[in-house]
């Protein structure tokens, strides 16, 4: 049996023989030096070898051999051998370099413990190194550390770490490391060497030490250090290198690594080890991707990972995700996702060619945990369930993410399915329930899917959701009811019942509330009615609450709409009005108006005094015309209807309210149904319909059918009594009109009802008493019959009466009188005898029945006799009762005068009279006897009826009329005193009555000159005619003949003589016109010349013509002209007959006297012209007068030629000029032609015709001013010059002067524009002139209108406003409008206030609309232009003017030319251009081209300046709409420019700014170069700076900041950064970049902190600047805190918290120091930052945010911080506080939450 003894013994003896043989090799070698190394390493491999043969000799047979080799080194390694150089290299050969594998660590380490020189150490080194390579690693890191590091460390040597004699670190390396270097750490090297610099070495180092120098410098964060090593790694064999430096690297627990750092590390080590992925196997996937770039991988790009799996196979994939998975948490967001996409895309190509990766796992959640670890919660559900189909399925559920878990439940039906959904909420809940429904609703809300949820399904959602965020509402901050209650919450939100909303509102302060409001009103339209009202309560009692514990939510908004807004939202519509008011007491003003629901509008108004104020009802109607009016008008007219107050109306009021109303429902008659007819007309319009006009029912009738027509009739006359009496009348016939036309059609309407009562009353119910009766009949002919009488009204009876036949049937007429004699008789028969009088056919009454008529009428009547005014007898005598009048008897008669004055009874007479011819003679005469009777009666009492009339005759007419002829002449003497002598008229001759008629005064008296004809008349009257004509031409006396007692007599005696004219000789003729007749001539008629000359021969006819010549200056001017006629008339007659009176005189002169006599300057040229040719001759002027020169003028063509009319006017000019000019133009304007005067022609005219008359103006009286201004000179005044005008002024009155005026003013169209204006001035200075001198020309005129009139006429146009401001002050008012032009309209607007009025603005336009609205428009804005003063127009009053031109000017532009676009974009509407809107843009630029398109641009360019920003915007999209629009149709406007700048000045102008960039590039792709810089906004620039890479070039940034600065730099940096942060894009900035764009912003916006308010720092600090803050150095932010007090601190430090993440570790350091310095100095100066805070927690977060863990915890006890800090604080502040010597630890009370904080410290 074998003895592991023995066998130790025998290892032990070759071990100890060995050694032997090698002590006598060193013995034999000691004095030879000229050994070969070769030799020596020969010796030891062969020592080396039998050492290791027997060892695993050993080994084999004992596995438990226990042999020391130290037999082999013996112990000769004494002070002789170390001191001899080469003796003791011959025993490292022989001695110890076989053993090495088998000696002990403490052998080592006694041999560094020997007295060894460095010279003696280094040849160790040398030897050792040199033969390294048969030694493994472990053994030279044995040799290493107990060997060569523990001599070189010792410091009992004479030369520590062996630093004498080396000229440096390599020379150093080299002899006391060798090999060995890479086994030492840098630490090592550095203790050793304190010469031993990092990074000066760096060249030194292994790949291991390059990793300890990254750990122990600051290289790791720090680019600049980091790209050094990797530079070193890079030579040689640098995929071993890197493999080396991460084995050594991620041996270090925490490594904190700046992620820019950590970015190019990752980055140049990924660029070395891709190279190799083709090689890799399984395991380096796994030794690469679990262990060495651990440290590395959250900096792992997309496209890194997108190259890596190239390479890879399922296997290493898994290995690559399961690494990337250990680093998750550390990765961005984005970096997450991208990496997702590029986990999916693998999977997906995997899964396109066949491969499963996973498909044997277990489970789905085991397949979801290798294919993408933690990354799967970032993988679209689409994608997880292309990739594995069982991802379709419900019970999927468990696996995935609540993000996931939304997209499911959309795909997998589970929001149509409540089973489902309660399954996904199972699944919800848990500890984690509120982070689950977050990111569950945070899917829903991003599904690219329209959501539809069934209503019972997502009231369960929203159900289990509030149960669970409800938990939290106690801890929610305001960002919190924001995220839920605006983004979350919003697909469930119609489901939030009023319980939970209460809930919720028990945990809100205002500001969330109106989160909840806000995200409530984005739902509103999908809520029920109910829901709303629900929710509504709820709201209303918050603010209640709130508002009784003295919180006022909302006070501080700007307006009512903002109140309404933040506190109720859309739900604001169903708010009680009163609620209102008690939260705003602002609701009682009508200016609350706008803000208000239709409904609430109602309320407002009624309470308001709107409904007795036109301004304010016509405010109200305006608000409701915007947006939705039909519904607006439903909803104010259900308020009004519902109120519990009685609607007191204005009837104006009402009507403005009927008509604004019906202008918005009567859009919509053609869709309504007979419900909605009843709604509106029988309910809803009720207050108003009192206010409907004929012409609205009119309109409402053309939509309807019978159905809904009755429904109008029943509303309509639910108001009858309220209506006037003339509105009934109007509404009658449109009623009638509508049952015509439906009735013309087929339609019967109310054909099916009972009876014509029924009938009647559906088709016109209480309006039936105003339709005619005609209409009724034509409409139902059962009213033809007399059963229909007790339907109608008494004016529709009499229309039947008519109709019927009862006016010829006693029977008939009494039923009528019997129905008539109800009730209110005298009424009925008033309307009874009045629709008599009205009906169109002539009545025939019967005698017998109208004695029925007027018996019982009368019984009626006269009862009220005694009531009677003059109207009333009036109204019934001489209207009413003409048709019964015949059977008055004189009974009737008697009765009526018992009761009437003279004024009655002389209508009574006028009356009788009038039906005089119908009564019979004895009737006639019995009236006689009554009239007779009743004057006697008053002139017995003292009363003379008549007494007061001009003539006997009117006497007679008046007290008599017809009846005087049966007047005794007793009786005619008792009452008139006057008829004492006419009865002599009986007892004389003819001759004899003539005398008397001399002496008696009938020479002026009708009435006796009848009467004494009457006499002549009798027996023989031409002789007694003729002795009474040769009486009176004997008698002594000059007659005096009056006219109209001439013309009596004159007809009286032609009427006896004319009888005898065919019996005529010369002698007669000659006897009767020139002797007997001559007193009564001038009163012959042209008819009787007409009877005298049909019977007269030519030598008669010159007779007549004699005897009239020698009367000619006795007839009036007309008179002279009929007798011409008769003249001219016979002479053509006898002309054409083939007889020429006249023609053997001897000139043309006799010709006239014997024709015409004095009447021949009457006579028409042409007339005379046909009579007798050799008047055509212009040498005839001297034998003509004025007026027929005037007549031979037009003929001649003189009006067309200088040298005629020259001619003429120097005939005129002979004599009296005056009067021939006066005749000649009287006759020129009298011609039957028209004048058409050559306009030279016209000037002589006028010149030479001035010259005349102008020389009499100073005599002239009223009439020659209008004769002669208004009349005469009419054809000729186009050519009156201002001269002339300025001579006729200076001697005319006003009165003359307004004359003149007149006369002009009926030429003005002929004028030319600067005659116009010539003439207009002479007339402002004439009244200047007046108004100076203290006279006021008009002023006693009953209106402007008429003042303007009267001074100006047509010329009032062009009279400059401050002309007619000075002469009448009046102007100064608004009401003058309507007398204006458009330009003096403009001058009045900016004088008399309207450009800050918005009604006298409304007023104006609706001046300016009426007739030619555009060109007043036109003139309007031009006067606008032109004034002298700087407008200033009130925003409000420039919209209504802008918005009121657009309309007018819209309709034109079609047709508008360039020129056009430029006169109204470029100059017109400029000073409205600011109020001009997107919609209005929108529609011009419709119609316009480029050039057009470039003019308005132009326009708006010009008052940028004075728009609102949100104006501008809206501008700027339609520009931008245009553009594109012409883009895409292959129009590119303006491509001819020159440049980017001019090719924007003419498509945006100034609106550039706002034009987005992307716009800008896809419009013109000049934009997408660096270059088009100078020509962009600062907004653009930025989006410019994105997309073109800047961000990752220096220059290219700087050329942006080059830009940027200048006078408005900051203002250009604001826009460039907010353009920044507007950017769709994650815009990735270089970090050297960002540290440009940091410096050179810093440099511009730091020179203004000392004007920040606290909201400057809010915006730069936590918005702007935030891209760029990972760059703000501590000595920006030392400058910045210079200026800012405590509230701009904390914004700081809440900017710089938000990017803490993105800073390196140093920067955090750095920034730290200087936070904590600004707060000391603060608490110095006695401000106590934060103090007001609510617990430590929340101090350190305001005062220092994240960087509080940087904070040196004496900084912190120097503010004094006490209390549950220790809990708060991180492990090395702790340590400090909890020290024995913290005082806090003295305290027992403070000591123990401290020290039980150390216990839980990870």
């Amino acid at each position: 049996m074998c003895s592991s003894d023995e066998v130790n013994h025998a290892v032990s003896v070759v071990i100890s023989s060995a050694g032997t043989m090698s002590d006598q090799v060193l013995c034999a070698l000691r004095n030879d030096t000229s050994i070969s190394s070769v030799m020596l390493q020969q010796l030891s491999m062969q020592f080396r070898q039998i050492i290791k043969s027997t060892m695993d000799l050993s080994t084999e047979l004992e596995p438990q051999t226990n042999v020391d080799v130290a037999a082999f080194l013996g112990g000769n390694l004494d002070e002789e051998t170390i001191q001899n150089r080469h003796l003791f290299e011959f025993w490292l050969y022989l001695k110890l370099l076989p053993v090495i594998p088998y000696i002990h660590e403490q052998y080592l380490t006694q041999l560094s413990q020997r007295n060894f020189t460095c010279e003696n150490f280094q040849i160790i080194v040398k030897v050792l190194s040199k033969e390294g390579t048969l030694l493994t690693d472990t053994e030279h890191q044995a040799l290493f550390t107990h060997l060569i590091y523990a001599y070189l460390s010792r410091r009992d040597t004479p030369d520590p770490g062996c630093l004498s004699n080396v000229s440096n670190n390599t020379e150093w390396l080299h002899d006391n490391f060798g090999m060995f270097f890479g086994y030492a750490t840098l630490t090592q090297l550095q203790a050793l060497n304190s010469h031993f610099t990092y990074f000066e070495s760096l060249s030194l180092l292994s790949p291991s030490q390059a990793a300890e120098l990254t750990q122990d410098s600051d290289a790791l964060n720090s680019v600049n250090m980091i790209n050094m090593i990797f530079d070193h790694l890079e030579k040689g064999d640098v995929f071993r290198n890197a493999d080396e430096f991460f084995g050594t690297l991620t041996q270090s627990e925490a490594l904190e690594i700046d992620p820019v750092v950590r970015d190019v590390m990752m980055n140049r080590t990924f660029a070395i080890i891709s190279l190799h992925f083709t090689n890799f196997l399984y395991e380096d996937w796994v030794s690469w991707f679990k262990v060495k770039l651990i440290p590395l991988l959250p900096s792992l790009t997309a496209e890194m990972l997108q190259t890596a799996t190239l390479s890879v196979d399922c296997t290493g994939y898994h290995v690559i995700v399961e690494g990337l998975s250990s680093v998750f948490d550390q990765m961005t967001l984005p970096k997450r996702q991208e990496i997702t996409l590029v986990l999916v895309n693998y999977l997906k190509q995997r899964h396109g060619s066949g491969s499963t990766c996973g498909s044997d796992t277990s489970s789905l959640s085991a397949w979801l945990g290798v294919n993408f670890g933690k990354f799967s919660v970032y993988v679209a559900f689409e994608d997880l369930r292309v990739l594995n189909t069982e991802f379709s399925n419900i019970e999927a559920l468990n696996v995935l993410s609540a993000f996931q878990v939304a997209q499911l439940t959309v795909t997998s039906g589970a929001l149509n399915n409540t089973d489902m959904i309660n399954m996904v909420f199972d699944l919800l809940g848990g500890s984690y329930a509120l982070k689950n429904v977050d990111d569950f609703l945070s899917g829903l809300t991003q599904t690219s899917q329209a959501l539809e949820i069934d209503p019972v399904v997502r009231d369960v959602m929203m159900s289990r959701t509030f149960a669970i965020i409800s938990l939290h509402f106690s801890n929610f901050l305001y960002e919190d009811w924001v995220s839920w209650f605006t983004v979350k919450l919003i697909p469930l939100l119609p489901s939030l019942t009023g319980e939970m909303l209460k809930t919720a509102t028990l945990s809100v302060d205002c500001s969330g509330y109106h989160v909840i409001v806000e995200g409530l009103s984005s739902v509103f339209d999908q809520l029920t009615l109910l829901k709303r009202q629900e929710i509504r309560l709820v709201l209303v009692n918050y603010l209640k609450q709130n508002y009784r514990s003295g919180s006022t939510c909302g006070s501080d908004t700007s307006s009512l709409s903002t109140w309404l807004g933040v506190n109720f939202g859309k739900f604001s519509v169903y708010v009680a009005f009163e609620d209102l008011r008690s939260l705003n007491t602002d609701f009682s003003s009508i200016e609350a108006l706008n803000v208000l629901s239709a409904f609430q509008v109602a309320q407002l108004t009624v309470t308001s005094g709107a409904l007795n104020n036109t301004d304010m009802i016509n405010k109200v109607f305006d608000h409701l015309e915007d947006g939705g009016a039909l519904q607006n008008v439903v909803d104010f007219l259900s308020g009004l209807n519902r109120t519990s107050q009685a609607l007191e109306i204005n009837a104006v009021v009402r009507d403005v309210m009927m008509s604004r109303t019906f202008a918005i429902i009567s859009l919509h008659f053609t869709n309504f149904l007979y419900e909605d007819w009843v709604s509106w007309f029988t309910v809803k319009l009720i207050p108003l319909l009192p206010s409907l006009t004929a012409e609205m029912l009119q309109t409402a009738t053309l939509s309807v059918d019978c159905t809904g027509y009755h429904v109008i009739v029943e509303g309509l006359s639910s108001v009858f009594e309220q209506m006037t009496l003339l509105r009934k009348q109007e509404i009658t016939p449109v009623l009638v009109n509508y049952l015509k036309q439906t009735h013309g059609s087929g339609s019967t309407c109310g054909s099916d009802t009972s009876s014509l009562s029924t009938w009647l009353d559906v088709n016109f119910d209480k309006f039936s008493v105003y339709v005619a009766f005609e209409d009724l009949l034509a409409l139902n002919t059962e009213f033809s019959s007399m059963d229909a009488l007790d339907l109608l009204s008494a004016s529709q009876m009499a229309q039947l009466t008519v109709k019927s036949g009862a006016l010829n049937n006693t029977d008939m007429i009494n039923m009528v009188f019997d129905l008539l004699g109800d009730s209110s008789a005298f009424q009925n028969v008033d309307d009874f005898l009045a629709g008599l009088a009205q009906t169109s056919q002539a009545l025939e009454i019967n005698p017998m029945v109208r004695d029925v008529m007027m018996n019982r009428t009368f019984s009626i009547i006269s009862l009220h006799f005694s009531n009677f005014w003059k109207e009333d007898w009036v109204s019934w005598f001489t209207v009413k009762l003409i048709p019964l009048l015949p059977s008055l008897t004189a009974e009737m008669l008697q009765t009526a005068t018992i009761s009437v004055d003279c004024n009655g009874y002389h209508v009574i007479v006028l009356g009788l009279s009038s039906v005089f011819d119908q009564m019979t003679l004895l009737k006639r005469q019995e009236i006689t006897r009554v009239l007779v009777n009743y004057l006697k009666h008053r002139h017995g009492s003292g009363s003379t009826c008549g007494s007061d009339t001009s003539s006997l005759s009117a006497w007679l007419y008046v007290n008599f009329g017809k009846f005087s002829v049966y007047v005794a002449f007793e009786d005619l003497r008792l009452l008139n005193t006057e008829f004492s002598n006419i009865e002599e008229l009986d007892l004389l001759s003819a001759s004899q009555v003539a005398q008397l008629t001399v002496n008696s005064g009938a020479l002026n008296n009708t009435d006796m000159m009848n009467m004494v004809f009457d006499f002549l008349g009798d027996g023989n009257a031409f002789q007694n005619i003729d002795d009474f004509l040769a009486g009176l031409a004997h008698t002594s006396q000059a007659l005096k003949i009056n006219p109209m007692v001439r013309d009596v007599m004159m007809n009286r005696t032609f009427a006896i003589i004319s009888l005898h004219f065919s019996n005529f000789l010369y002698e007669d003729w000659v006897s009767w016109f020139t002797v007997k007749l001559s007193s009564l001539l001038p009163s012959l008629t042209a008819e009787m010349l007409q009877t005298a000359t049909l019977s007269v021969d030519c030598t008669g006819y010159h007779v007549i013509v004699e005897g009239l010549s020698s009367v000619f200056d006795q007839m009036t001017l007309l008179k002279r002209q009929e007798i011409l006629r008769v003249l001219v008339n016979y002479l053509k007659q006898t002309h054409s007959s083939g007889s020429t009176c006249g023609s053997d005189t001897s000139s043309l002169s006799t010709w006239l006297d014997v024709n015409f006599g004095h009447f021949s300057v009457y006579v028409a040229l042409e007339e005379l012209l046909l009579l007798n040719t050799e008047f055509s001759k212009i040498e005839g002027l001297d034998l003509l007068n004025s007026s027929q020169v005037a007549q031979l003028t037009v003929n001649s063509g003189a009006l067309n030629n200088v040298d005629l009319i020259n001619m003429v006017f120097n005939h005129i000019g002979y004599g009296n000029a005056f009067q021939n000019t006066d005749d000649f133009l009287t006759s020129l304007i009298q011609t039957s032609q028209a004048l058409e005067i050559n306009a030279v022609v016209r000037d002589v005219m006028m010149s030479r015709t001035f010259a005349i008359i102008s020389l009499n103006f100073s005599h002239f009286l009223y009439e020659d001013w209008v004769s002669w201004f208004t009349v005469k000179l009419i054809p000729l005044l186009p050519s009156l010059t201002a001269e002339m005008l300025q001579t006729a002024t200076l001697s005319v009155d006003c009165t003359g002067y307004q004359v003149i005026v007149e006369g002009l003013s009926s030429v003005f169209e002929q004028m030319t524009l600067l005659r116009k204006q010539e003439i207009t001035l002479v007339l402002v200075h004439y009244l200047k002139e007046t108004h100076g001198s203290g006279q006021t020309c008009g002023s006693d005129t009953s209106s402007l209108s008429t003042w303007l009139d009267r001074n100006f006429g047509e010329f009032s146009v062009y009279v400059a406003f401050e002309d007619l401001l000075l002469l009448n002050t009046e102007f100064s008012n608004i009401e003058a409008l309507d007398l204006l032009s458009a330009s003096q309209v403009a001058q009045l607007t900016v004088n008399s206030g309207a450009l800050n009025n918005t009604d006298m603005m409304n007023m104006v336009f609706d001046f300016l609309a009426d007739s030619n609205a555009f060109q007043n428009i036109d003139d309007f804005l031009a006067g606008l232009a032109h004034t002298s003063q700087a407008l200033k127009i009130n925003p409000m009053v420039r919209d209504i003017m802008m918005n009121r031109t657009f309309a007018i000017i819209s309709l034109h532009f079609s047709n508008f030319w360039k020129q056009d676009w430029v006169s109204w974009f470029t100059v017109k509407l400029i000073p409205l251009l600011p109020s001009l809107t997107a919609e209005m843009l929108q529609t011009a630029t419709i119609s316009v081209d480029c050039t057009g398109y470039h003019a308005i641009v132009e326009g708006l360019s010009s008052v940028f300046d004075q728009m609102t920003l949100l104006r501008k915007q809206e501008i700027t999209l339609v520009l931008v709409n245009y553009l594109k629009q012409n883009y895409r149709s292959g129009s590119t406007c303006g491509s001819d420019t020159s440049s980017l700048s001019a090719w924007l000045g003419v498509n945006f102008g100034k609106f550039s700014v706002y034009v987005a960039f992307e716009d800008l590039r896809s419009l013109n792709t000049d934009f997408s170069s660096i270059e088009a810089l100078n020509v962009l906004s600062a907004f653009q620039v930025a989006q410019l700076t994105v997309t073109s890479g800047a961000l990752n070039n220096t220059d290219m940034i700087n050329k942006v900041f080059d830009l940027l600065g200048g006078s408005y730099a900051l203002k250009n940096v604001d826009d460039f950064l907010s353009g920044l942060t507007h950017t769709s894009q994650a815009f990735p900035i270089n970090a050297v970049v960002r540290d440009v764009m940091m410096n050179r912003t810093f440099a511009i916006i730091s020179l203004h902190f000392s004007y920040f308010l606290y909201e400057d720092w809010v915006s730069w600090f936590t918005v702007k600047l935030i891209p760029l803050l990972p760059s703000l150095t501590a000595e920006m932010l030392q400058t910045a805190t210079i200026s800012v007090d405590c509230t701009g601190y904390q914004v700081i430090v809440e900017g710089l918290s938000s990017v803490f993440d993105q800073m390196t570790l140093l920067k955090r350091q750095e920034i730290t120091p200087v936070l904590a310095s600004y707060l000391k100095q603060s608490y110095r100066s006695g401000s106590n930052c934060g103090s007001d805070s609510s617990s430590v927690s929340a101090w350190l977060d305001v005062n220092f945010g994240k960087y509080s863990v940087y904070v040196a915890f004496e900084d912190l006890q120097e503010r004094e911080v006490e209390g549950t800090l220790c809990q708060n604080m991180i492990y090395c502040q702790l340590c400090q506080l909890c020290s024995p010597s913290s005082p806090s630890l003295q305290t027992p009370t403070l000591a123990s939450p401290y020290t039980s904080g150390i216990w839980v410290i990870p």
